[in-house]
């Protein structure tokens, strides 16, 4: 396992996404999933707090079984683990939740949910570009200073909004934020095609500022639907929602080169796929999640793949040979 280092500590490359704990995936699948995940030198869990409150009970399913399992495995310690706040009343996007109170309580019910009274990383879960970085940014650095959370990171944010808070922390002295967590794949496709707004995508200008200012980034849907690892069985094979977000010329043109590189390297398609965010320029970690632990090993294999830069570049735009600065122009 490649490791991303931040500060003194050490995210695993490829992080194991639980947002359907409890609602897809049911209790000992769930276990199972993160004792093999575990077994196979990963340490890093990404949940929030929104996670399975969708479902008929409206609870944190996801929270819920990662803290039991940890209970019952008893390894908080050897855990690095990632939830998210502040995420608006689902189908009320309009009803923002950054406020102090709002933040602070998300918080303290999720360390209750889970069984710890820290989080490695603390994501903000959705931004609220109404309220000023400023508030945001004290709110932050006085949970980091309870010792609640490690460090802090904002996810579905855009760029200038990131580089305001930066500027104020440094100003003031304050905690900066660790990290940024967005949807980011090598496939394309927009929020419109998601039905979803408030989620940021990775796009050539927001590339360009993470290659320039080093922020380490966690990208989640970072398998698209399983568009790749499907659709190089035949695109019969694709699910109704892959088909709607990701089926475009593009994105089949990048199928042929991931099955391309895939058969030179002798490593499966998910592997590649995982590996051009985990071997980017951009420090990243892959947030991936799984199905079945047949997928989840499958999906593990990425730990050792390592790409060069134009091999990333290459799966991007079909350059060989080009720097990766170009793989978004």
């Amino acid at each position: 396992m490649r490791y991303l280092r931040i500060n003194d500590t050490a995210f695993s490359k490829l992080v194991l996404g639980t947002d359907f704990f409890g609602d897809k995936i049911g209790v000992e699948t769930a276990f199972e999933m993160m004792d093999v995940y575990t077994e196979m030198g990963g340490n890093t869990l990404d949940t929030a707090h929104v996670y399975g409150m969708w479902t008929e009970a409206g609870l944190p399913y996801s929270e819920i079984l990662v803290g039991l399992w940890m209970k019952d495995r008893k390894n908080r310690d050897k855990i690095l683990l990632s939830t998210k706040g502040g995420h608006f009343p689902l189908g009320h996007p309009e009803q923002r939740r950054l406020d102090r109170a709002s933040i602070e309580s998300d918080l303290n019910a999720s360390l209750k949910i889970l069984g710890t009274d820290y989080v490695d990383m603390y994501w903000l879960h959705r931004d609220d570009e109404s309220r000023p970085v400023e508030e945001i940014c004290e709110t932050l650095n006085d949970i980091v200073k309870t010792g609640k959370a490690r460090l802090v990171g904002v996810s579905n944010w855009h760029h200038e909004r990131i580089e305001a808070f930066q500027a104020y922390a440094r100003e003031k002295h304050l905690t900066h934020l660790a990290a940024s967590q967005m949807q980011w794949s090598l496939a394309y496709t927009t929020p419109e095609l998601h039905g979803d707004t408030t989620q940021f995508f990775m796009t050539p200008s927001e590339y360009d500022w993470y290659c320039t200012s080093g922020l380490p980034v966690f990208g989640f849907s970072s398998q698209a639907k399983g568009f790749f690892a499907k659709g190089a069985l035949g695109l019969d094979h694709l699910s109704e929602r892959a088909r709607h977000r990701y089926l475009n010329e593009e994105n089949l043109q990048k199928l042929e080169r991931v099955k391309e590189i895939a058969h030179q390297k002798g490593v499966s398609v998910t592997s590649v796929v995982l590996a051009y965010i985990t071997c980017n320029m951009v420090p990243a970690s892959a947030i991936f999640s799984s199905s079945n632990i047949e997928q989840l090993r499958d999906s593990m294999q990425a730990a050792d793949v390592v790409l060069s830069q134009e091999e990333v570049s290459y799966l991007y735009q079909g350059n060989a040979g080009c720097t990766h600065e170009c793989a978004f122009s």
